[in-house]
C-alpha cells in the first residue's frame, strides 16, 4: 500500500504561482542621489531637465545641506498611486517584462509571465541571481 506523501510547506510554496497586477508606464521620473553626513542614501526627485543638465558641457552638480551627490538616474514612472511600482506589480517594458515582487526587481521573458502570474522557482532564482551580481568583492 502507497502512503500519501504530503509535500512540505517550503516545496509546496516553490510550486506556488505569485498572483501579479499589471501596470502601465505612463512615462519618467528623474532622480539625484546624495550620501549623507550620518552615511545615508538620499534619493530626491527632481526635473527631467535639471538631470539632462548634467550631460551638457560645464554642468551644475545637484546640491543638498549635508549632502554629497553620488548620482542621478532616470526611472519608469507608472500609473500607480506614487508613479512606482510595488510588489506584486508588472510592465511591459517593450522587450519582456519588469516586475517587482519580494523587495526585488526583475525583468522576465513574456513567457515566463502567464495569466498576471509567475512561478515561484523563477523569482527565486532571478533573486539568487540579483544577489550574486551585487555581491561586493572582497
Amino acid at each position: 500500500m502507497e502512503e500519501n506523501i504530503i509535500p512540505s510547506e517550503k516545496e509546496e510554496k516553490i510550486k506556488d504561482d505569485i498572483q501579479l497586477t499589471k501596470v502601465n508606464v505612463v512615462g519618467r521620473k528623474w532622480f539625484h542621489c546624495f550620501k549623507m553626513g550620518d552615511g545615508t542614501i538620499q534619493e530626491i526627485e527632481t526635473t527631467e531637465s535639471d538631470y539632462v543638465q548634467l550631460g551638457q558641457k560645464n554642468p551644475v552638480n545637484p546640491i543638498i545641506e549635508n549632502g554629497i551627490w553620488e548620482k542621478s538616474y532616470e526611472r519608469y514612472k507608472f500609473d500607480t498611486v506614487d508613479g512606482d511600482l510595488s510588489d506584486d506589480q508588472y510592465c511591459d517594458n517593450g522587450s519582456g517584462y519588469l516586475l517587482k515582487t519580494k523587495g526585488t526587481f526583475i525583468q522576465a521573458g513574456i513567457e515566463e509571465v502567464v495569466d498576471h502570474k509567475i512561478k515561484n522557482i523563477i523569482v527565486d532564482e532571478a533573486i539568487k541571481e540579483v544577489e550574486r551580481l551585487t555581491q561586493p568583492i572582497l
